[in-house]
């Protein structure tokens, strides 16, 4: 009886250390997974995202260049990488492609594509462009989302591809759609200021352009019309922009 009474004893003593030592292994476990990726997510170290954008095209307009603005518009998509200084503060950079597409005012005064009235007119051109850009936060104790952020930066552009096409509605009925494809009239590089507020992966994303969009001081020439000096296009666009993840 003593003997069983020690017996007893003894696997009582023991089943609490063994049943610590398993706990304490699987804390272990657990707390170098969660070390392991800290350094990536929304609110860490290191953040990459795609963004998808649509913004209209508007501004103060030069004589014989109006737009048409709510058919005057841009669309992006790009690749957007952030890195988290503080709680409050990150700074990031990015590249994407834009296609703008620039549609004509047709009246008496219009002074860039040819000097006829069309049905339809517009220009198109296609970027690739790299940014960089300042973060604030404005709700720094957030988890690990990006929360409510305004972004101020800047970047600049290269030309990839550009066009000029209208289409005419003939008497009979028809349509005529005439196209133009690398006209040397456009600038080869751009540069332009980016302002951003948003929340999460919602933002509404405002630029300004500084480069001139046509070629100065050489003869621009599209169907026999010949010009010196362009009146240059609208230079803001202000629209929405969806992040993901």
């Amino acid at each position: 009886m003593f003997k069983i009474i020690i017996i007893a004893t003894l696997i009582f003593s023991i089943a609490p250390v063994s049943t610590a030592l398993a706990q304490t292994v699987i804390l272990e476990q657990e707390n170098l997974l969660d070390t392991m990726n800290s350094s990536f997510g929304p609110n860490r170290k290191h953040f990459v995202q795609l963004t998808y954008g649509m913004n209209f095209l508007f501004g103060p307009e030069e004589d014989g260049a109006e737009l048409k603005h709510f058919a005057s518009h841009s669309f992006q998509v790009g690749l957007r990488y952030k890195r988290k200084l503080s709680s409050t503060f990150a700074v990031g950079a990015e590249v994407h492609s834009m296609h703008s597409r620039y549609s004509i005012q047709q009246n008496e005064d219009k002074k860039v594509g040819t000097l006829r009235i069309h049905n339809t007119e517009f220009f198109n051109t296609t970027h690739i462009m790299m940014d960089v850009f300042f973060r604030i936060n404005f709700d720094p104790g957030r988890g690990d989302f990006l929360g409510f952020f305004m972004d101020i930066g800047g970047g600049g552009g290269y030309l990839l591809s550009s066009g000029y096409q209208y289409r005419d509605k003939l008497p009979g009925g028809e349509i005529r759609e005439v196209k133009y494809s690398k006209l040397p009239i456009f600038q080869n590089f751009s540069y332009h200021a980016l302002a951003r507020i948003g929340y999460t992966g919602f933002s509404v994303n405002f630029f300004y352009r500084f480069s001139d969009i046509f070629v100065d001081g050489e003869q621009q020439r599209i169907e026999s019309v010949e010009r010196n000096v362009l009146p240059d296009l609208p230079r803001m666009g202000v629209g929405l922009e969806l992040a993901v993840p």
